[in-house]
């Protein structure tokens, strides 16, 4: 409590020095105690060593050159040639991870009831079977889940964050915030006020939802390596005067609309310049013309109570009890607009996701921080090329001016029809010589494969539409090396971190629904897990072991007829995905395609039996008048002997 003495003096000495030059509103202790946290999060060394490397991947993703000054990035400014390597990787990434995490544009989630329940609803007891009503609760909860995440466009906040998780390393969502869902309601001309009123209060909820949040505005405690060891988190939020009018008039009574008017007319909070990081898009699209406005949400584990209890309600101190408490403060500049114990019983509602983990950092390694020489590289390299078929392509000439008339000739210029003078006695040939400039772009080329082999092997993203098959892909061992690395750091890293925060995401909107919604069809103690991971790993995984199976199989025919390939209709489907729904026959239908299949076998054999029976009789009729026939023709034969 030390620290936060110091601030409170220097707060005093402020408060002083404020009312006597009557400049601006009186600052809160509380208000200067989170703007000291907010400078320290923003001034950590690790902090700032990231925020260069994101900076740099910004301005990466938008194709511009970095400020530093090397040979490479010079030849390839000159060149005006900025080979986006690291867009490219990043897209490839995004489009891979989307289809892994998502099964059929959804996300996989599963709630299932517990197999040691904490707590039973005493109305579930009085069911004949309570499992199975326990387990139809569960499936009414995660319909119910999924609503409020089709609501609120949920996998576009899971996009955004693998966006940024991809580009920068780390992905970050707030989970839960409570969003005020207006639907639509029509006015017409035979309306009833007392009918519309209903409908107003109707029509509108407040509905739990996750929301992303960027790097950029999230400032974690120093020295944190993961959110189990965060001793707090900053939120900071840049915002127009209307936009804090309209925060305070949906804060329902928390935030005072009058403090925030004063704050507005006094330029409480408005800086030009913030002293933490800020994103380079807000200097790119103007908005810190707008949105001048910062606003500062603390969450933290334990703040002295003396510290908050001017500005919140404290309860009554008991013996033994800690004098700090969990809170969630919201600060404009100095000034305290709202301070409340934090409503998730102590949990920073703040997830992270990472591309590839770092074991002394909360943050995360990117794609652009793996590739970034290699992006330098690259330029470097098509410069270079651009340079060398510059330089083989153009016509170049050597001449000899003593053997020109230099009085009426001018050597340095050349075009098509010019008429030349030598003096007398000089050869044409020996007077012009062409000058041919080697290409050397051939080692280029082998120095790009190694190049974009690299970084295959940094980013673990083989080339959309190229895969094993790309010129540089082989199968040596560099070529294996590429698709196990590939397969490993999307297996064990980023699909089981992105796993993890939607477990995390979907867990706080279920606790949420047990505190808050009055329903009791879907009240139950549930496990709720995402299933992403089980569906990279069906994806995979599974269809490789399928397909090797197939190909097996098929090379040897004797295991051909002892092999049941129905059987591999589920694990197929699971592999690729598919919907299963009328894709695989039921037994039932086996059965009827078999009946089928043997009546339409004995149909044929009666079909054969009846045309061999006719083949037969016809044969026989045939036979026999070709009986009788010989035997006439015998008997003209010795009629015409005995008359001879």
């Amino acid at each position: 409590m030390a620290e936060y003495g110091e601030i409170k003096a220097e707060s005093n000495n402020y408060i002083t020095e404020d009312s006597e030059e009557d400049k601006g509103l009186i600052p809160d202790s509380l208000g200067l105690i989170v703007q000291e946290l907010y400078q320290r999060g923003a001034s950590d060394s690790d902090r700032k060593t990231r925020e260069e490397i994101w900076e740099s991947a910004w301005h990466a993703m938008r194709g511009e050159f970095p400020n530093t000054t090397s040979k490479a990035v010079d030849v390839a400014r000159e060149r005006g040639i900025y080979v986006n390597l690291t867009k490219r990787k990043v897209h490839e990434a995004r489009t891979k991870l989307l289809s892994s995490t998502l099964q059929q544009g959804k996300v996989p989630f599963k709630l299932s009831p517990t197999r040691r329940p904490r707590f039973v609803a005493p109305d579930l007891l009085q069911t004949p079977e309570p499992y199975d009503e326990a387990t139809n609760r569960a499936k009414n909860c995660e319909q119910r889940i999924r609503d409020i995440l089709d609501e609120t466009f949920y996998e576009d906040t899971l996009s955004k964050s693998i966006n940024e998780m991809t580009l920068y390393g780390t992905g970050v969502t707030k989970s839960i915030v409570l969003k005020k869902v207006d639907y639509p309601l029509y006015q017409t001309v035979n309306r009833d006020p007392m009918l519309e009123m209903i409908e107003e209060q109707a029509e509108s909820e407040m509905v739990p939802h996750v929301e992303w949040i960027s790097v950029w505005d999230t400032f974690p405690s120093p020295g944190a390596t993961g959110k189990s060891d965060l001793d707090w988190v900053i939120q900071r939020r840049f915002l127009s005067a209307q936009e804090l009018r309209m925060m305070a008039i949906k804060s329902n009574g928390a935030i005072d609309p009058m403090l925030v008017e004063s704050c507005i007319e006094t330029g409480e909070g408005q800086t030009s310049m913030d002293t933490g990081g800020i994103s380079p898009r807000r200097f790119n699209q103007g908005v810190e013309e707008t949105k001048n406005f910062t606003i500062l949400e603390l969450w933290h584990r334990g703040l002295g109570k003396e510290d908050i209890e001017p500005y919140m309600e404290i309860p009554a101190k008991q013996e033994g009890e800690p004098i700090h408490m969990p809170v969630v403060i919201t600060v404009l500049g100095s000034k305290v607009l709202r301070a409340m114990p934090n409503p998730f019983d102590g949990r920073i509602p703040y997830d992270f996701c990472y591309w590839q983990e770092q074991e002394d950092s909360i943050w995360g390694g990117g794609i652009y921080e793996a590739i970034r020489d290699d992006q330098d590289m690259m330029n470097f390299v098509y410069g270079m090329i651009v340079e060398g078929k510059t330089m083989s392509a153009l016509p170049m000439a050597a001449l000899n001016p003593n053997a020109f008339d230099a009085s009426s000739d001018d050597f340095y210029e050349m075009y098509p029809g010019k008429i030349w003078r030598l003096k007398a006695g000089e050869s044409v040939n020996d007077a012009f010589k062409s000058v041919i400039i080697p290409d050397v772009t051939g080692g280029l080329v082998e120095l790009l494969k190694i190049i974009e082999r690299n970084t295959d092997l940094a980013s673990g993203q083989v080339p959309i539409g190229m895969g094993a098959g790309a010129q540089y892909q082989t199968k040596t061992a560099t070529g294996m090396q590429i698709l196990n690395e590939n397969a490993n750091k999307l297996t064990s890293g980023v699909v089981r971190s992105l796993n993890n925060m939607i477990t995390a995401n979907v867990q706080a909107v279920y606790h949420w629904l047990m505190a808050d919604s009055k329903d009791v069809a879907i009240k139950g103690d549930f496990l709720c897990l995402a299933k992403s991971y089980d569906t990279f790993m069906a994806k995979e995984v599974t269809i490789q072991q399928v397909l090797q199976l197939i190909q097996v199989v098929g090379q040897v025919p004797e295991m051909r007829d002892r092999f049941n390939f129905e059987k591999l209709a589920v694990p197929l489907k699971a592999g690729l995905g598919l919907e299963i729904d009328g894709l695989i026959k039921s037994e039932e239908e086996s059965a009827q395609d078999m009946q089928q299949a043997q009546a339409q076998m004995q149909e044929q054999q009666q079909q054969a039996a009846k045309l061999e029976s006719d083949v037969y009789e016809t044969k026989a009729v045939v036979d026999e008048k070709k009986a009788v026939a010989a035997d006439i023709r015998k008997g003209i034969i010795q009629e015409r002997l005995a008359r001879i």
